[in-house]
């Protein structure tokens, strides 16, 4: 919720700045230019803005829809910070899929007319948006695709892109996040941090004094315990691969490495010295 917060409050006071342009050919220019090189979204954030303007614009023709879709979501007590940005990501997932037949009418029509015509088809598309987002609220039980069947995993599945702009997917993996905050003990998601970090390039300094046959059962316990946190809240397979691809690694950011599962001395921080009971 908090990037969410973030990128709202910066896109309100963009907005708001008389010294930026709001021309709909420049917020059509974002876009397109977001579609042909996706990162730039993460890179300049005036882009950033100027594509998601682009999807205010078009929402005016969808208000009915859209307010019916967020009332629906507030009742539910959805966040609106998720709504806007889960809507924002299935919009530019759902260009990206009409990226070939975009670029074909780039090179027929002058840049007006493109924009023109790309503007068009973002209004088409967020509905189609708005329409999944809402079946997304009213049935959140229904599973999505088939991925691997361990939640935990060495690499991010590549499907997480999707997911992660499911809104019931995204909210039930935040509250499983703090879930484990709140009932684990720092040894506990620190077994947790290490099986996450050894499947990385640089590995990981976590559990180091502990044997390998023991770091295996450490790892298997933790991952057990996992699926009991997940099963005792009703959360999905799908919300535990979304939690350890969005949301696991800032918890590990903020746990103390911890070299064995013994308790510790002195709780310290991931790179400082630390102290071992013995």
């Amino acid at each position: 919720m908090k990037e969410g917060i973030r990128f709202l409050r910066g896109y309100r006071a963009w907005l708001t700045d008389a010294s930026n342009t709001r021309e709909l050919g420049d917020y059509a220019e974002a876009m397109w230019q977001s579609l042909l090189e996706p990162a730039l979204l993460n890179q300049d954030k005036v882009m950033m803005y100027r594509a998601y303007a682009l999807m205010q614009v078009c929402l005016k023709s969808r208000r009915k829809q859209y307010l019916f879709i967020r009332d629906i979501a507030l009742r539910d007590q959805y966040s609106l910070q998720d709504l806007q940005l889960c809507l924002f990501g299935k919009l530019i997932q759902k260009l990206l899929d009409t990226l070939k037949s975009l670029q074909i009418k780039k090179q027929e029509l002058p840049t007006d007319d493109f924009h023109r015509y790309l503007f068009a088809v973002t209004r088409v598309v967020l509905g189609k948006c708005l329409a999944e987002l809402g079946e997304e609220i009213l049935s959140p039980s229904v599973e999505v695709q088939e991925l691997v069947s361990e939640p935990m995993c060495g690499s991010v599945p590549q499907s997480l892109e999707l997911m992660q702009y499911n809104i019931a997917l995204k909210t039930k993996a935040r509250l499983l996040a703090m879930q484990i905050k709140e009932n684990w003990q720092e040894r506990e998601l620190n077994v947790l941090c290490h099986d996450l970090e050894s499947g990385s390039e640089k590995g990981s300094i976590r559990l180091c004094d502990e044997s390998r046959d023991n770091v295996y059962q450490l790892h298997k316990r933790a991952r057990d315990r996992l699926k009991k946190t997940m099963a005792e809240q009703g959360f999905s397979e799908e919300v535990g691969r979304l939690f350890v691809g969005k949301h696991l690694k800032e918890l590990c950011q903020n746990c103390p490495v911890l070299p064995t599962y013994k308790s510790m001395q002195k709780a310290t921080a991931p790179g400082e010295s630390y102290d071992i009971e013995r």
